[in-house]
């Protein structure tokens, strides 16, 4: 019987304990910051909350962009802390364990199970409803394009093509910074803005000392495509790239250019000769080849 009691208390401190703990979370997640600027009474945070969990066409969304577009460049350095903020595995196995909770309401077990995120659901609603006016915070928004790369880095590269053409030069001074993670931020932001204008210096970037930084300014001349001869000589040189990962995508990106890549189909010829296992050179020559015969 008394085994059985203290066995019933030791549950009870336990049960407690977590209650508390999912309190302090969750006042840990929404404590709005002491700093956070506020606009008719309630604070960015409380307006990010309505811009990132409403309705799309509701009211009270198209409210929240109004209140952060009347915020404005004060807004800047909470959405940018935002994307600075590291999350880790931890904090995410907790918020997918709360989430599960069928105590919790609806509405907060969706907010908590998606604390990973929520942050960078903040900072996106917060640039995309300021657009150009968040030109200030281009520099920083390349940077961290850089430091996420494709997957969350998709949030700040997303607000960069938001600002438009504000964001085009410091985005092509970037590509020469001797900051490796602002250059690779650059080419981020390039694959999804696409300027011409920017491809001489994405050309220097191909002989760019880091292998990363050439593989990715391929990867957005690909997308360009622009028709310079100047670009397919290059890119063939680049087919001699001592790094695999480049010459692969090298090919690949002369390969989308059809017929006018003929130039490459010797180069790719002796490659494949050297090495029969490249695929990515079979494939190419195909897509060369088929351009040139088409009707």
């Amino acid at each position: 019987m008394k085994e059985h009691r203290s066995r019933r208390l030791r549950f009870t401190v336990i049960g407690l304990a977590l209650v508390l703990l999912v309190v302090a979370l969750c006042f840990a997640i929404w404590r709005p910051s002491g700093n956070e600027p506020i606009y008719q009474g309630r604070t960015l945070n409380e307006w990010l909350d309505d811009a990132s969990y409403a309705d799309a066409e509701s009211m009270s969304r198209g409210n929240a962009r109004q209140a952060i577009q009347q915020i404005g460049t004060n807004a800047l350095p909470h959405l940018l802390q935002r994307l600075e903020t590291p999350y880790t595995d931890t904090d995410r196995s907790l918020m997918q364990w709360m989430k599960n909770q069928a105590w919790l309401s609806e509405l907060n077990r969706d907010r908590l199970g998606d604390q990973s995120l929520r942050r960078w659901k903040h900072a996106a609603e917060g640039f995309s409803a300021l657009g150009t006016n968040a030109a200030p915070a281009t520099q920083r928004l390349i940077y961290l394009a850089g430091v996420h790369g494709g997957g969350l880095g998709t949030v700040p590269v997303s607000a960069l093509e938001t600002i438009g053409p504000d964001a085009v030069d410091p985005l092509i001074q970037s590509l020469t910074s001797p900051d490796r993670t602002m250059r690779l931020g650059a080419l981020y932001g390039l694959r999804t803005l696409r300027i011409e204008r920017s491809v001489p210096t994405l050309l220097k970037c191909l002989d760019d000392p880091d292998a990363r930084i050439r593989e990715e300014a391929v990867n957005v001349l690909a997308l360009i495509k622009p028709p310079q001869d100047v670009v397919i000589e290059r890119l063939i040189r680049t087919l001699r790239d001592p790094e695999v990962a480049v010459s692969r995508t090298a090919a690949r990106a002369l390969g989308g250019f059809g017929a006018a890549a003929t130039n490459a189909v010797p180069v790719m010829l002796k490659l494949q000769q050297e090495n029969p296992s490249r695929s990515e050179l079979r494939e190419a020559l195909a897509t060369i080849t088929n351009s040139v015969i088409a009707p």
